[in-house]
């Protein structure tokens, strides 16, 4: 793609990113809708952050995301898009054909659409889960359960969101946390809470 292509390329996506905003601002008020982009960020962000999947359950410490906050703010969210779509669209004959368009196609994509798309990833990783005991090892990822004895661990390693177990005289086995609903501190939790039991292989 030439340099010109690309130019026009970005003028006329920021162009209609400006249409859309106009168009969202114009109905909801721009400070109304800075506080509900400001704080629907900040109350996931919150709720990711702080209310992360380690619990200890008796003799075994069990990594499993509680996700009915997280759901609760995405239900808001796109409810509160689907509101917003509403809006935009009854005030067509005020915004015109072509901010009406965009406003409505940017709620749709990043109210609507994304908060629903990963509202249904953690529904579909819900019972994903790790159990760590003083013996043993459990981790299930889907429909796929392994279950470890420490002594059958040569070391692991945590890297880019990856916990990589190297197996004695077996293949290794690489589970993406992320895929777990595991946030960074949930990671760094279980990092502290496996270097217990199994050696940590070098970088």
């Amino acid at each position: 793609m030439s340099k010109t292509k690309e130019t026009t390329g970005g003028i006329s996506a920021l162009t209609a990113l400006g249409y859309g905003l106009y168009g969202i601002g114009k109905v909801h008020g721009f400070i109304n809708m800075s506080i509900f982009v400001i704080g629907a960020s900040l109350a996931l962000f919150l709720v990711y952050r702080f209310t992360g999947a380690r619990k200890k359950k008796q003799d075994s410490i069990v990594y499993n995301l509680n996700e009915f906050f997280i759901l609760t703010v995405l239900g808001l969210t796109v409810s509160a898009g689907i509101y917003s779509s509403f809006r935009i669209y009854m005030s067509q004959n005020e915004l015109g054909e072509i901010v009406t368009s965009y406003a409505i196609v940017i709620v749709c994509v990043f109210v609507i659409i994304l908060p629903a798309i990963y509202g249904f990833l953690l529904l579909n990783n819900r019972n994903d889960k790790i159990i760590v005991t003083k013996n043993n090892l459990s981790i299930t990822d889907n429909n796929k359960t392994y279950y470890l004895q420490f002594t059958d661990i040569e070391s692991y390693q945590l890297k880019n969101s990856k916990l990589v177990i190297e197996q004695k005289g077996k293949d290794e086995i690489s589970i993406k946390l992320g895929d777990l609903n595991l946030n960074s501190r949930d990671i760094k939790l279980l990092d502290k809470d496996l270097n217990l039991y199994i050696p940590k292989s070098k970088p």
